[in-house]
């Protein structure tokens, strides 16, 4: 699948569920999942006063949450272009642009940080995104699917979602080695998550119980389902 093709399925997502799957608020396990992203993304790099670039922001849902720190100014890129209609739409008072985030136009440093949130694993070129967001923002915040994870890696097999959407999970020293080979340094990183999107409400309602201790073993880097890091470039 090229990448038209793919860009083709997200816009279809817009139109078919006015809005992305993963960021439907009436799914107990997208709300238990993305809340636990988003509090360990705000806290990864300061953004108060910062301008900020979220690549990949799709229908601007995670985009927005981002004013919570009180930045100075963010934009939100993507190339589908129902995504960022629809963005544009619903956060009126956030800027938005249609843009391939293979071909950033900013020069060196633009911005103060740089959002990759849940975008890597959709690339079929990550290595060269993350030179990208390296250039043009002085800090990188990522937050992806544990490669580590067996459980995160039988999901993109077996469902039908991820499989659609050509879902591929990198271990983390694989993005650490990416962005050292970009000039940026690892400031911070953890494992974080337990509850899988799309889980049925019983299970999410489990794992979210057992997510605080999980996030705190041994073995996290094997049992928690996302990555999260910081990168200074």
């Amino acid at each position: 699948m090229d990448q038209n093709q793919q860009i083709g399925i997200f816009d279809n997502d817009i139109i078919r569920s006015n809005g992305y799957l993963y960021t439907n608020k009436t799914k107990l396990s997208c709300c238990l999942s993305n809340h636990r992203i988003q509090d360990a993304l705000l806290n990864l790099v300061e953004l108060k006063a910062k301008k900020i670039i979220d690549l990949g922001c799709g229908d601007g849902t995670f985009t927005q949450t981002l004013l919570i720190k009180n930045p100075d100014f963010v934009l939100g890129v993507d190339l589908a272009v129902q995504a960022i209609k629809y963005a544009r739409k619903k956060y009126s008072s956030l800027a938005f642009k249609i843009m391939d985030i293979y071909d950033l136009k900013f020069s060196k440093h633009y911005f103060d940080v740089a959002v990759l949130r849940g975008v890597l694993h959709h690339l079929h070129h990550p290595d060269k995104v993350i030179f990208n967001a390296c250039h043009i923002a002085k800090s990188v915040i990522v937050i992806e699917s544990n490669g580590y994870n067996p459980m995160v890696k039988l999901i993109e097999k077996i469902s039908p979602y991820h499989r659609q959407h050509q879902e591929k999970s990198y271990p983390p020293y694989q993005l650490k080695s990416w962005f050292e080979k970009s000039g940026a340094k690892l400031i911070h990183s953890d494992y974080i998550g337990l509850v899988p999107i799309f889980c049925p409400d019983w299970m999410a309602v489990r794992l979210k119980r057992l997510e605080p201790l999980m996030e705190r073993s041994l073995i996290k880097g094997l049992i928690c389902g996302q990555y999260a890091a910081a990168f200074q470039s």
